[in-house]
């Protein structure tokens, strides 16, 4: 829901956090909400950037195969009420 910040503001910071606190579950949670919100991945991309500046290399591991896999990884149905995130995320 939008308030001061945007919606995909909000997912953004939420996957930062969950980058820099490497949970691999809320990462993929945030993904998913970002993908329902129409990030795109550049802007997925360059908020995984400011998660490695924040949490220093340690995040990398965590986030180094998100990108990889954004397309492929979280398949929406036609409704976009159900999306499901594939074994890589």
């Amino acid at each position: 829901m939008d308030g001061a910040l945007t919606a995909k503001s909000k997912e953004l910071m939420g996957m930062v956090a969950s980058a820099c606190l490497r949970c691999d579950d809320c990462i993929s949670y945030h993904a998913i909400q970002c993908y329902r919100l129409g990030v795109t991945r550049a802007e997925q991309e360059e908020a995984i950037n400011v998660a490695m500046v924040v949490g220093g290399t340690i995040v990398i591991r965590t986030c180094g195969g998100r990108m990889s896999c954004w397309g492929s990884c979280i398949q929406p149905d036609e409704t976009m009420r159900a999306v499901t995130p594939a074994r890589c995320l």
